[in-house]
Order: structure tokens, then sequence, then C-alpha cells
């Protein structure tokens, strides 16, 4: 840019210079706003030698917090699953039958919980049931418990169908193993 003789045009040029200096700063705060709420940022990159596409990742605080919580989450699901189908399968292999008693009813989320309360020992203990929404408060319910701890129980209706369930699947098991069988010796 050639400089003006004027002090007039002086003055222009150093305006025009200042306006265009404060919108190139505008410009970089808002990124630098947009980049916090923003996930990852895609940047594609021809290399000059090999001509291969490279995309190089720019992660920002944003995506790192929303990645942490992701995984945290199909953690914590995939230990609450492991550790009900646990339960499940110790009630199904050692637990006791007793018979307790419902003493309320409640609903969550769409849900009819009937809680219930039973003695072993002498200690008194609590649950809850999904399976049997029919019951009424004072009514008596079969649940199964474990010896070692009793404060590990469910309903014999949940616990039979898990019993039901792996049955089932066991069958199922023996079928395509016989099957294999018969189509090995088939194939001498």
């Amino acid at each position: 840019m050639s400089r003006a003789v004027n002090n007039e045009t002086v003055v222009e040029v150093n305006t025009v210079r200042e306006k265009n200096r404060r919108r190139r700063k505008r410009k970089r705060k808002l990124k630098s706003f947009k980049s916090l709420r923003d996930g990852p940022r895609v940047t594609i990159i021809r290399s000059p030698r090999s001509h291969k596409v490279v995309a190089r990742i720019k992660w920002t605080f944003r995506a790192y917090f929303d990645l942490i919580l992701i995984i945290a989450s199909i953690f914590l699901t995939s230990y609450s699953i492991i550790e009900s189908t646990a339960k499940d399968r110790k009630l199904a292999d050692y637990g006791e039958y007793n018979i307790a008693q419902v003493y309320a009813k409640s609903s969550q989320q769409g849900r009819l919980y009937r809680h219930y309360k039973f003695e072993v020992d002498g200690s008194i203990y609590k649950g809850f049931s999904l399976d049997d929404s029919h019951l009424k408060v004072g009514d008596n319910i079969l649940i199964v418990y474990l010896p070692s701890d009793p404060s590990v129980n469910f309903s014999a209706t949940r616990v039979d169908k898990y019993k039901n369930k792996r049955q089932k699947r066991l069958e199922r098991q023996q079928e395509r193993a016989k099957k294999r069988k018969s189509s090995s010796e088939n194939q001498k």
C-alpha cells in the first residue's frame, strides 16, 4: 500500500487499518467462543509430497468432556447390567424361597413398584418387585433371597423368568451342538 502525502489521507488509511484490525480481532474472539462449545474440528490437509489427504482433528475442551461423559455412561450401564445378571444367576442357583408382605406401592416413570419386607433370623429385610404389579398392600409375595446375604433378593416371578430363559438358552445350545455333530458325521 502506498503512503499518502496528504495528512488527511494518512488519517483515513490509519482508521481503515484500525477498523480492519478490530474486525479481525472480533472474528478471533468469536472463533475462540465457538471452539469452546463445538465438538472436535477436522482439518483436511493435502500432503505436498505424497498427495495423500490427511485429516487432522483438533479437540476442544468441550469435546473431551463429552467424550468422557459418553465413556462413563457406557461403563456404568454395562456395569449395572452385569451386576443385575450376576445377582439373578446367584439367586437362581443358591437362593432360598420365602414369603414376604407387600407394605407399599409406588410408581416411577410409568413403572409400578411393589415394596415388600420379610424376616430372616430375626432381622427384617426389604426389597421391591416390578413383576408383580397386580398385588395390593397387605398381600403376600413369594421371594427368593441369598442365605449368605438376605439383602440380595428378588421376587420369585423374576427369578423364575430368569431360570426359564436360561433353560431355553441351554436347550438351543444343545440343539445346535447336535446339528453340528450330525452335519460333521454326514460329511465323513
